[in-house]
């Protein structure tokens, strides 16, 4: 997965060419070695948004972003589109068809983005995710986003669309519960989790609460096992010390055997060991 931030310069109406220049770069280097590449959008203030780090949601400048992407790379079927991560919508409609203005920006809903990357002739998955619009449901804390349980019939209309979820503390729940997070997704859609890690040295402690040292090696077998019992694609966060790997040079798989404590964010921890048995099916 590739996390991508708006170019700073001309802010979303205008790419400058190296920035895709960039980005080329970092797909070209993925398909290479076989892999697909999901382009993610973080649309904050470190992108260059005048509005500032709290106009989390989907923005009209987000439309013209998303059709410049989609038209440079709808001809390669290795890349796909989330079109913006964990949008902090109040409800429903409003992640559908969007409305309202937040710091003086006009809040489009996923629809939207998903209709402008379909007018350039971009054929290629879209991935969605549910963000605020999912709160209150079984499994969701401020920690992280909810789930699918309450969408009802505001459903993507598009045949290409692949529904997200992003786990951090909750993937220790049972097979029942994270079946809840999906709702009415869950037997009807492709299930995709664009994020999911247990993470031991997060500076958000909850990514690790209520699991110990001894049980965190099971915990993550287990939701490994249990993703693929549903069929769920899933990428792994993340590709960066100290979470799967434990630095730059070897890229040396993380392991959870070490000692570490819950919020200690110096510990190279993590369950990269894990992750790379089950993928190479050790």
């Amino acid at each position: 997965m590739c996390y991508v931030c708006p170019p700073p310069t001309g802010f979303m109406l205008s790419i400058p060419r190296d920035y895709l220049n960039k980005l080329d770069q970092a797909v070209q280097q993925a398909n290479a070695a076989g892999l697909y590449v999901v382009l993610d959008l973080h649309d904050t203030n470190q992108g260059g948004s005048p509005y500032g780090k709290d106009a989390t949601l989907p923005k009209t400048e987000d439309i013209a972003y998303w059709k410049t992407i989609a038209e440079h790379y709808k001809n390669n079927p290795m890349v796909m589109f989330d079109v913006y991560n964990e949008p902090k919508y109040h409800d429903w409609n409003t992640w559908l068809h969007g409305g309202g203005t937040v710091s003086g920006a006009t809040v489009v809903g996923m629809q939207d983005l998903v209709n402008a990357i379909r007018s350039v002739g971009a054929k290629q998955i879209i991935v969605v995710e549910p963000g605020s619009a999912g709160k209150g449901v079984p499994g969701a804390d401020a920690a992280e986003e909810g789930g699918w349980t309450t969408i009802g019939n505001n459903i993507i209309n598009d045949p290409n669309i692949l529904y997200s979820l992003h786990v951090y503390d909750k993937i220790n729940l049972s097979a029942q519960q994270q079946d809840a997070k999906w709702g009415p997704i869950l037997n009807h859609y492709p299930l995709y989790y664009g994020e999911w890690a247990f993470l031991p040295n997060a500076q958000i402690p909850a990514h690790c609460k209520g699991v110990s040292h001894d049980q965190a090696d099971s915990v993550v077998k287990a939701f490994l096992d249990y993703m693929d019992s549903r069929h769920a694609s899933w990428s792994a966060w993340d590709f960066a010390p100290p979470h799967l790997i434990q630095d730059f040079n070897t890229f040396s798989p993380t392991s959870l055997d070490v000692p570490w404590t819950c919020g200690d964010a110096k510990a190279v921890a993590g369950m990269g060991q894990i992750v790379k048995q089950h993928l190479t099916g050790q």
